[in-house]
């Protein structure tokens, strides 16, 4: 490597990197493995958690730290990933502010994951910005 660091290492400003952004996480078996970073094309944050409908309804209020980092407006919508866990069909999502509802047409009971991105606050109109070079 060019560098090495150890302990934390903090940045004031953009961060960019030609090559791949990784975690290495150790595992009992495999010893060191690098996990990679998920690129996009807008600077997103989500969060990712478990719902439960009952007679056939789900309100899910967001974390108000999540919502301290993030910009949820007309301009800038959240988006909300429905994942069923148990036998659910038929349904769809209400977006309000800061929770969403899930509602099954037909009014059952069960479990979703869910995965919500919004904007990060002070980069939500960003999006694939040329560099200085």
């Amino acid at each position: 490597p060019a560098a090495k660091f150890v302990g934390d290492v903090r940045i004031a400003g953009n961060l960019m990197v030609s090559g791949a952004k990784n975690a290495v996480v150790d595992t009992p078996t495999y010893g060191e493995r690098k996990v990679y970073c998920q690129e996009s094309t807008e600077v997103w944050f989500e969060d990712i958690g478990e719902g439960r409908l009952a007679n056939g309804k789900a309100t899910i209020r967001l974390n108000p730290e999540f919502l301290e980092t993030v910009v949820i407006d007309a301009k800038h919508p959240m988006h909300v990933f429905i994942t069923p866990t148990s036998e659910i069909d038929r349904y769809y999502v209400v977006r309000k502010g800061d929770s969403f509802v899930v509602v099954s047409k037909s009014n059952q009971t069960g479990t979703f994951s869910y995965r919500v991105v919004a904007k990060r606050r002070g980069y939500a109109d960003d999006y694939m910005e040329p560099t200085s070079r």
